[in-house]
Parts: C-alpha cells; sequence; structure tokens
C-alpha cells in the first residue's frame, strides 16, 4: 500500500522557477488569486521568510509537482502543515483555486499573529519536554509538532524560547531555532480561529475520495470534518509520528514525498528515508532506552537500573564497586553490620569509585533502635553519600529530613537537592508521605536544633522527601507480599499528582523491585511504566555477594517454588513477615512455630516441657537460660532488666536470638547447620535460574554482579523489540 505524502516546507523552493514556466495558465491564475506576482517572489529570501508568501507558494508548487507525477493511485494521502491543504486537493475535497484561496486567507490571517518562536528539540521524548518545561517554570511553551518519538516542535514567547535552548543542550538535547516567526500550531493561535472559520463558512467542501491522515489525530479526515479540522490545525500540534504509525498499522509499506532534484526536474515520488518502514515496526531497542533517562542523569548511570540493598552486607562493597565501575546503581547493605564495619566500607567504595561513579548506602529503620538511624545519617553525611535508600520505614522521620535537606540550595532560580532518598514502599499511603515536601514541624525543629541551615530550612517546601519511590512488590527479605501490577500504576498516579500540585524542580522517579529475575519480568515493569527497576534476590546468588559459598551452591538450585513466609526477627513481635528460601532448610518452619508459641504465650514458663525440650534442642542447641546469658552480652542494660521484670519481653528476646543465629549460620557457610539457614530470598531467583539454565550463567561462579545486570537489561531490550513487533503485528491485522 501507498500513501503520498505533501511537505509543509520546501527547501529548494527557487529551483521551481522551471516548473513554474511549464505551467503559465495556472501560474496566471494563481497570482490573481495570492496578489502578487509568484515567479519573482521565489527569488527574493526576505520574502520567503513571510508566511503570507511562503504558504501559497508552497501549496502551488506541490499541486504543480503532483500533476506531474506517474505514480499508481495512492491508498493514503497525508501533508505536513500547509501540505495536508495538498492532500485534500489530491483527493478531491475542492479545485485548486478553491484551495489556494483558502491557504492565502488562512497565511493572511496568522501573519498577523507574529509573536513568539519555535524550535525543534530532538533526542528526548515528549514526558522529558514536559518535565523540563515544568521545572524550569516555562508555563509559555507548547509542544507544536511530533516529528518522531524522539524528535519534536516547540512554540512559545521568543524569549522563553530562547532561555529553553541552553537547558535543553546541558540535558543531552539538540536544540535547533526555527526561523518562523509566530509560535504555530500552539495556544498562541487562538485569536485566529474566529476569523478563519468565518473565512470557511463560505465553501462546502466535497466528499474525499482517497483517505486523508489529519494531522490533529493521526487518523483519516471524516468527510464532514473538514472544516473542523483545518480550523483545529491552527492550535494543535502536528501529530506527524503518529500519522505514520497509524498508516503503517494500516499496511502502508510505500511512503512517497512529493520532490524535485537539483536539475529541476520533476521525479516521480521518492521513498521518505526517515520514515523506514522496517526500522520502525522493529526498533532497536538499547538499555539506555529502557526506563527513564532523568533517572540515569541524577545518578550518572547507563541504565535505568539498581541493585538493592540487602541486609548485614550481603549487598557488599565488592558488588556495590563492580556495578559502579560499570556506571550502574546498587546499594550497600548496612542493616545488621556494626557502626564501624559500615564506615569502613563507605571508605573502600568511595576510594574505588571516585566521585562520578554511582553508589548509595541501605538504610533500613529499626523501631526498636532509633539511634542506629541517627548514627548511620550522621556517618553518610560525614563521608559526603549522595544517595541512601531508606527501607522498612513507616513514616517520614527527622533524620531522613535533616539527610535530604543537607546542602539544598537555589541555582538559576531552581531549588536544587544534593541527596537524594530512595524510599522503599510496598503501600501507596506510605508512598504519599515521601512524595511530600518535609513535614513544616519537623523542618523548624531541625532549624531550631542547629541541624539545618536558614536556607536550608526556607526551601524544604520546594522539594519531596524522597527523590524516588521505589515500589516494592512480594520480594525477598521483608514483604507485604503486594502485586506490581496492581501496586505500580497506583504509585505513578499519585506521583503525577503530586509532582503537579507542588510543581517539584525535578521529577519524582518510580521504581519497580520484587519479581525481576528474567527479562520477561523486567519488561513488564518498564511496560507499567517503571522509570527504573531494582533487583536484590538475584544478586545474592553472585560472585561478588557478602554471603557464604555454601548458600551460593543452595541458592543456585532453587526453582521459584523454594520459597517460604517467615516472622521477621527484627520486627518479631509485630507479625512482619520476611520471604526465605525453604529448601534444604527447616527455618521457615521452626521461625514460625515460636511465633506461634509466643502468641499463645505470656511466658517461657508456660510452654510445654515436651515443647521447650524440642526448641532448647533441635532449634537452639541451648537451653533458655544460657540464650538469655549470651543475650545479656550484646543487649543493653536496660534492655535486660526490662526482660528480667517482664515475662513476655523476655520470651521475645531469647526468640528473637534464633533469628540472629540463623543468618549467621547463613553467612559463615556453616553446613552442618543448614537446617537453621535464614536465606532472605524472593521467587525472582527461582525464575532466574530457569531463564539461565543451559548457560555459562546457570552456575553462580560464572555470575558476576555487572555481567548478571547487564544480561538481564540486553535481554529486556531484546524483549521489548519483540514485544512492540508483535503488537504493531497484532494491531495491524485487527486493522486489515
Amino acid at each position: 500500500m501507498i500513501v503520498h505524502c505533501f511537505p509543509g516546507k520546501i527547501s529548494k523552493i527557487k529551483a521551481a522557477e522551471a516548473l513554474i514556466n511549464d505551467y503559465k495558465e495556472i501560474i496566471t491564475t494563481a497570482d490573481e488569486i495570492i496578489g502578487f506576482p509568484l515567479k519573482n517572489v521565489i527569488t527574493q529570501d526576505h520574502l520567503l521568510s513571510q508566511i503570507k508568501y511562503s504558504d501559497p507558494i508552497i501549496f502551488v508548487i506541490n499541486a504543480l509537482i503532483y500533476l506531474n507525477t506517474k505514480s499508481p493511485k495512492p491508498d493514503f494521502l497525508s501533508g505536513y502543515g500547509v501540505g495536508e491543504y495538498n492532500a485534500l486537493l489530491a483527493s478531491g475535497g475542492f479545485d485548486f483555486p478553491t484551495g489556494l484561496k483558502i491557504v492565502n486567507e488562512r497565511a493572511h490571517i496568522i501573519s498577523k499573529f507574529k509573536r513568539g518562536k519555535m524550535a525543534v528539540v530532538k533526542n528526548v521524548t515528549v514526558d522529558e519536554i514536559q518535565w523540563m518545561l515544568k521545572s524550569h517554570h516555562c508555563h509559555t511553551i507548547d509542544i507544536s509538532a511530533h516529528h518522531s518519538a524522539k524528535e519534536f516542535s516547540i512554540s512559545g514567547k521568543s524569549t522563553d524560547i530562547l532561555k529553553m535552548k541552553t537547558v535543553f543542550e546541558n540535558s543531552g538535547a539538540e536544540y535547533l531555532m526555527d526561523h518562523s516567526e509566530g509560535a504555530f500550531h500552539s495556544r498562541y493561535m487562538k485569536g485566529a480561529i474566529n476569523e478563519f472559520s468565518e473565512y470557511l463558512n463560505k465553501y462546502t467542501f466535497n466528499d474525499l475520495q482517497i483517505p486523508v491522515i489529519a494531522g490533529i489525530d493521526g487518523k483519516p479526515y471524516q468527510n464532514n470534518s473538514v472544516k473542523k479540522n483545518l480550523i483545529l490545525q491552527l492550535i494543535n500540534p502536528v501529530l506527524w509520528h503518529e500519522s505514520v504509525e497509524y498508516l503503517k498499522q494500516s499496511g502502508v509499506n510505500e511512503f512517497r514525498e512529493i520532490v524535485f532534484d537539483d536539475d529541476h526536474v520533476v521525479q516521480n515520488i521518492k521513498a521518505l528515508p526517515e520514515q523506514d518502514f522496517s526500522d520502525q515496526i522493529i526498533p532497536k531497542v538499547n538499555i539506555s532506552d529502557l526506563g527513564s533517562k532523568s533517572y540515569q542523569k541524577r545518578y550518572h548511570t547507563t541504565s535505568s537500573y539498581a541493585a538493592g540493598g540487602m541486609y548485614k552486607g550481603v549487598s557488599s562493597s565488592d558488588l556495590v564497586i563492580a556495578l559502579g565501575k560499570n556506571s550502574m546503581m546498587s546499594y550497600l547493605g548496612s542493616g545488621g553490620l556494626p557502626l564501624q564495619k559500615v564506615e569502613m566500607e563507605i571508605v573502600r567504595i568511595q576510594k574505588e569509585l571516585g566521585a562520578d561513579l554511582p553508589f548509595g548506602i541501605n538504610i533500613v529503620y529499626n523501631i526498636y533502635n532509633s539511634d542506629r538511624e541517627k548514627e548511620m545519617i550522621d556517618l553518610c553525611l560525614k563521608y559526603g553519600v549522595r544517595n541512601i535508600e531508606a527501607a522498612a520505614y513507616m513514616s517520614v522521620t527527622p533524620q531522613l529530613v535533616k539527610f535530604r535537606l543537607n546542602g539544598l540550595k537555589k541555582t538559576d532560580h531552581t531549588i536544587m537537592a544534593e541527596n537524594n532518598i530512595q524510599a522503599k514502599v510496598s503501600i501507596p499511603e506510605i508512598a504519599i508521605q515521601f512524595m511530600k515536601p518535609a513535614p513544616e514541624n519537623i523542618v523548624m525543629d531541625l532549624y531550631r536544633k542547629g541541624e539545618i541551615s536558614k536556607e536550608e530550612m526556607e526551601y524544604a517546601k520546594y522539594v519531596p522527601v524522597a527523590s524516588d519511590i521505589c515500589v516494592e512488590a512480594d520480594s525477598g527479605g521483608h514483604t507485604d507480599r503486594g502485586i506490581l501490577s496492581i501496586l505500580l500504576p497506583a504509585v505513578i498516579k499519585l506521583r503525577d499528582e503530586f509532582c503537579e500540585k507542588y510543581n517539584y524542580p525535578e521529577i519524582i522517579h518510580i521504581g519497580a523491585a520484587g519479581g525481576i529475575g528474567n527479562p520477561e519480568s523486567a519488561a513488564a515493569a518498564f511496560i507499567l511504566g517503571a522509570d527504573y527497576i531494582v533487583t536484590g534476590s538475584i544478586n545474592q546468588c553472585t560472585v561478588e555477594a557478602g554471603t557464604s559459598n555454601t548458600v551460593k551452591d543452595l541458592l543456585e538450585k532453587i526453582t521459584i517454588h523454594d520459597t517460604a513466609y517467615a516472622p521477621a526477627g527484627d520486627m518479631f513481635e509485630l507479625g512482619a513477615k520476611v520471604q526465605v528460601v525453604k529448601k534444604d532448610t527447616f527455618f521457615p518452619m521452626r521461625a514460625s512455630r515460636l511465633y506461634d508459641i509466643y502468641s499463645r504465650y505470656n511466658s517461657l514458663d508456660e510452654i510445654d516441657a515436651a515443647e521447650r525440650s524440642r526448641i532448647e534442642k533441635k532449634f537452639f542447641g541451648k537451653t533458655f537460660q544460657e540464650v538469655f546469658e549470651e543475650c545479656k552480652k550484646y543487649h543493653s542494660e536496660n534492655n535486660i532488666l526490662k526482660a528480667e521484670n517482664d515475662p513476655k519481653y523476655k520470651m521475645a528476646m531469647i526468640f528473637k536470638w534464633y533469628f540472629g543465629l540463623s543468618s549467621k549460620m547463613a553467612l559463615a557457610g556453616e553446613e552442618n547447620h543448614i537446617a537453621n539457614f535464614q536465606i532472605h530470598c524472593g521467587s525472582a531467583l527461582g525464575s532466574f535460574n530457569h531463564w539461565v539454565k543451559g548457560t555459562a550463567l546457570e552456575h553462580w561462579r560464572n555470575r558476576k554482579v555487572a555481567v548478571v545486570a547487564t544480561s538481564l537489561l540486553e535481554c529486556t531490550a531484546n524483549h521489548f523489540a519483540q514485544f512492540i513487533q508483535q503488537y504493531a503485528n497484532k494491531v495491524s491485522l485487527v486493522n486489515t
């Protein structure tokens, strides 16, 4: 199927002189309608720059070229800008004099609205354009044309079009000023609507003989919509990309444009190189195309990917360094590590990665030890750590606010934060707290205590607490067993609402975590709208992961059915759950049994003797009293005193000792105690194992964490491309 396309601009307009000489009768008619000698004007650049001259000339030349074409009858017609009038002419909507009169009147009407300019922006998406305009408080600019998925025209006030040139170029976009005098296809043409509409009332349009694609919606004109479409064309963006997509889905495989060559000889019609059919239907998707470019810019990464923090250094400094050197984001798992150990790891990471490569620190909130949070935040501020991952938080805390506001400043009339917080959440209500600016009472209290400056206090209301929200579905470790396809769209919608409400200078990125272990699941997350993805379980079965080889040998073989839910040791009394490995270990069953006993009894003395003996011998390998004596070595005096006076509290303390022991045994790889191993892991690792079966990555000793990440992203990009192709084919089949 063939479409003929009429351009809205002609770069070699002077070359049409020979063509004009061949159609003297038509040119005489044209000169009478437009009121100037067309042949003379095409040689005068200062006149061709004015739309009241250029548009009628383009219409005439397009019409003459079409008279010379010897191509078969097209299946569709389309045109860009004024070229759309030529498409309507070729379809029989009106005759040549009528079309030229309308174009001429239109040009004179819109030339009255010269205020404003246009520019072409390349290498950006429509969302990125809208966000950059919004974040720089530039509300006077409209997107006026969609040339392709990453090329657009914008229209607006001249000063703002010029101002945004630097902004876009600094973001990596290409920015080309248009020499047109006016902000066409935008709100700035609203003043022309009434006059042009009144003029069009003079005419009755014929039924179209060949479908014409309307630029305002990328779909065929209806016979009764010609006037309405031509009016809306003044203020609506030109949806050229959408028009091309509609044509391809309708079966068009030959795009032809009206042209003539340098020898002034009219050619038939040539294929449009920028609309190559095969390249459009089967796109090349790169790793960097997945997710959000602004996420990659924020963290200086080459992909929208991060490795989440895993407790007790399972996401180790080796892992963080390996990913950082490959320009990938990751978070050191500080939970459960001594503060001195965390400090040593930060120093090592910064030495290896320097100032430019990405990394962050995971901070797990502990409701029983608030001092730990302050120590961690102070440590990050001391060493200039710019990125933290806040996990297990149920609300915004003063320490998080202190970190976020540290270094907050105003540059070029924009409030910018130096420190980033990725808040991992699985409940939308908690996400909302992090999407808002910091609570005023917390900010004021921090200022009164001298923990933030006056400037940081004043600017706090302009930024959200979290720079990014990671939506965590059913995952390894702590989990609320959420479903990503339900959670992610809900949180994205909330993000859009809060960003619009507070007009933040930078967008809050929404990430997806939980269950991401193969290309299909990663692609699904991006299709759902994730700006980035976060992996966890698959990374602990890699060379750099900070756990034992014994655990990795076990993890290498698990399937998607080899995990279970067990009580969380750090939130034991609350009944919170973690997802753990059940293959070859009794930990899930034993941990659940301990919580069941804790729920039923008020003290250790109430436990049945047989039950008590089984726990002491099989679970603990020690008596309850021996365990309590060990607890005294690392618990505070206040906690021990409380346990001695509160039997229920003492029972919880002794039972939680088992959770610490089970993790310690696993991390140390004590093979004689595999039955008690506590290994936090989600079913994503089972799906990863299935995906890599029969490849070099089947064995964990070949799984370098950067190779795992790159392999996953490359295959996700390929899967994404296949999805686009399959979807396009299905749509084409339905339309056919």
